[in-house]
């Protein structure tokens, strides 16, 4: 088991994959004021193609502690990644306490892919 020193809460936020290459995603995006995703922080936040390659593996570096290997958020980002391409892949997390914002589209009905994570 292992344990997590410092502050932990109990809110939570959605991340969500989507395909740059389905129809509106591209757009969505260019358009999309989210601040760009970095550090392990659960605000409102999208990285885009290799920049979310980076945020995954910045991600599984930062926690190796937390997780067993191959679980926890960074994995799953790139699971997405080498499925769609490192190119085509969008990450956005979306924070359940507005935290950053709320994503400006309606990013649940274009993901590929969602999970929760807190």
């Amino acid at each position: 088991m292992k344990i997590r020193a410092g502050f932990v809460s109990n809110s939570s936020s959605t991340a969500f994959i989507l395909d740059l290459r389905a129809e509106g995603v591209k757009e969505m995006v260019e358009q999309s004021s989210a601040p760009r995703a970095h550090g392990l922080g659960r605000g409102t936040a999208m990285a885009v193609g290799k920049a979310a390659v980076f945020y995954a593996e910045d991600w599984i570096e930062d926690t190796a502690d937390w997780y067993e290997e191959g679980e926890g958020l960074g994995p799953w980002i790139m699971k997405w990644a080498n499925e769609l391409g490192h190119d085509n892949v969008v990450f956005i997390r979306e924070s359940d306490e507005g935290m950053g914002g709320y994503i400006n589209f309606p990013v649940h009905k274009l993901a590929v892919a969602e999970m929760e994570y807190h």
